[in-house]
């Protein structure tokens, strides 16, 4: 009986590790198209809209 409860206990926490593990995944991703977006605007030349109001 206890190496059931076990089995199951360990069940569970595979299931979780490896919904952490696509967690991590899909944050990855997201970071390395952040990272490319950002490279991006750097290499962009900046338009600055003219304030007519300015000084």
């Amino acid at each position: 009986v206890n190496s059931i409860l076990t089995t199951f206990k360990l069940r569970g926490k595979d299931k979780e590790i490896k919904k952490q593990k696509g967690e991590v995944l899909e944050l990855t991703k997201r970071v390395h198209q952040l990272e490319l977006e950002n490279e991006k605007l750097k290499h962009e030349p900046s338009v600055e809209p003219e304030d007519t109001n300015a000084l």
